[in-house]
């Protein structure tokens, strides 16, 4: 300010000292821009494992990423230089050779208003990123219906064998392994759909009366092998080979879709399709269970006995020594199936997969918010130090009169947790409103809890209190003579 005095002094016009601010706030923005560049070069390995892309060098200068930047850095330049020229080229020489630019109201309330206004955005991510957390807690803690654990999934899709028996001869060399449970062969999984889409109609009903159904080709193993509970009827059997051609289970979705007022009533009704999958009689009904991710509500499923549409083995197992079972599989895989490759992956893994973007979502937030919370606790440092400066006198003055310095801290810091006070509050509304638009979008959701605002108030408050604390405290313990000199 009193360098902008001085020029006035010697004959600086207002419109010279508003081209400089701007030239100054332009090369500035430059160099900031090369040095985010240059940052986001070095972290774009991060960066791509971080999203799930792959992002090149070359991305960052492309045509319309160029162009962005070039208007980002007129926009910032103009932005940062000129106000404070403009504020600053307006005020009298000797106003600004005193410094009293400082004193003004419209710059201290920028100020505030910018630290509010950081606050605001950092608490907003914050929450946000409380809920997706608390959301992909809820997904993971749900009762999914079936067992996922301990389950390693065989894909025979592409495979063909030299022996005509392989299905029942690999069925029966996995169960012979001492680590295996149970097996079965299926054409879907927890995870992976069967024939989603498929028109069935329920005995008696034609036309419009149509249901869509996933179709999955199950085994008599299925059931116990994925820990899926029966409410009504019975599962296939062996002993019951007349079951296998006209045969079908039905999950409780199915039952009520097909207008059924029971499990137990829909045992023995008949269902028809066009494209004869699935066409059959109920012989048992299961408790409903996800097939899907909690992003999605169950839906009716029916499953038919039909090894020859399965390409996977599911294989429940004893939960030891994972690396051995592993390789003993591996070995009657190649007798069975030589010059194929050896798929396998384990059902928990792959169904979790499909919360891959809430993770991702998770990780942004978190990493934007501590951005941002660095962002806003520089921003908070310099109107710290502005506004100590500024207060000098006045805290020479009370020490003088007899405050002690925690009393003064205290009356300074007050304000500044006041800022974040009123960030808070102006945070609250728009992000329980998103989030709560966000959590809609699940079949199955948490709810905005008000534990997690509680958490961000407190964390933002901690913050505040550290980032100013130190700064009060120096100017509270400082000489109050030296603080009364000051100019």
């Amino acid at each position: 300010s009193k360098e902008v005095g001085l020029r006035k002094v010697v004959g600086s016009t207002r419109s010279g000292l508003i081209r400089q601010f701007l030239s100054e706030s332009f090369l500035l923005t430059i160099l900031s821009t090369m040095i985010a560049l240059a940052l986001a070069g070095l972290f774009l390995p991060e960066f791509n494992q971080l999203l799930g892309k792959s992002y090149q060098i070359g991305t960052l200068l492309s045509s319309s990423v160029i162009l962005g930047l070039v208007l980002l850095v007129g926009f910032v330049s103009l932005l940062a230089g000129y106000y404070p020229a403009l504020v600053l080229s307006a005020m009298r020489p000797a106003e600004v050779l005193k410094g009293k630019i400082q004193s003004t109201t419209r710059g201290v309330q920028l100020r505030r208003s910018l630290v509010v206004f950081q606050f605001f955005i950092s608490i907003g991510l914050v929450i946000g990123t409380l809920v997706v957390m608390d959301q992909l807690q809820f997904m993971e803690k749900q009762s999914l219906g079936f067992d996922k654990d301990q389950i390693i999934v065989l894909n025979a899709a592409r495979a063909v064998s030299p022996n005509p028996n392989a299905y029942e001869t690999l069925i029966n060399e996995l169960k012979s392994l001492a680590k295996v449970e149970d097996v079965t062969f299926t054409n879907a999984l927890p995870g992976i759909a069967g024939w989603p889409g498929q028109v069935a109609y329920p005995e008696g009903k034609t036309g419009d009366d149509a249901i869509s159904v996933e179709y999955m080709a199950i085994d008599e193993r299925y059931l116990s092998t994925l820990g899926l509970e029966l409410v009504a009827g019975r599962g296939f059997e062996k002993a019951r080979p007349g079951d296998w051609k006209d045969g079908l289970v039905l999950n409780e979705k199915a039952v009520s879709s097909f207008g059924w007022s029971s499990p137990a009533e829909a045992i023995g009704k008949k269902i028809t399709s066009p494209s004869g999958y699935p066409a059959g009689v109920v012989i048992g009904v299961v408790k409903d269970y996800h097939v899907e991710g909690l992003q999605r509500s169950i839906g009716p499923l029916a499953m038919d006995f039909a090894p020859q549409n399965s390409y996977l083995y599911a294989i429940r197992y004893k939960a030891s020594e994972t690396e051995s079972l592993i390789g003993g599989i591996g070995k009657v895989w190649q007798k069975l199936f030589p010059g194929y490759d050896f798929n396998y992956f384990f059902l928990d893994k792959s169904f979790e997969q499909q919360y891959q973007s809430e993770h991702r979502m998770a990780s942004v937030f978190g990493l934007f918010g501590v951005i941002t919370i660095v962002i806003a606790v520089i921003g908070l440092l310099g109107l710290v130090s502005f506004m100590v400066v500024a207060r000098t006198k006045e805290i020479g003055v009370r020490k003088i009169l007899g405050a002690g310095s925690f009393t003064i801290a205290r009356l300074v810091s007050a304000e500044f947790m006041l800022l974040v006070v009123v960030a808070n509050v102006l945070a609250y509304p728009l992000a329980w409103y998103f989030s709560s638009e966000w959590l809609q979008t699940f079949a199955y959701h948490t709810t905005v809890s008000p534990v997690l605002f509680l958490l961000t108030f407190l964390i933002s408050l901690i913050i505040t209190m550290i980032t100013v604390g130190y700064q009060t405290l120096k100017a509270a313990m400082s000489d109050p003579v030296k603080s009364l000199r000051y100019e």
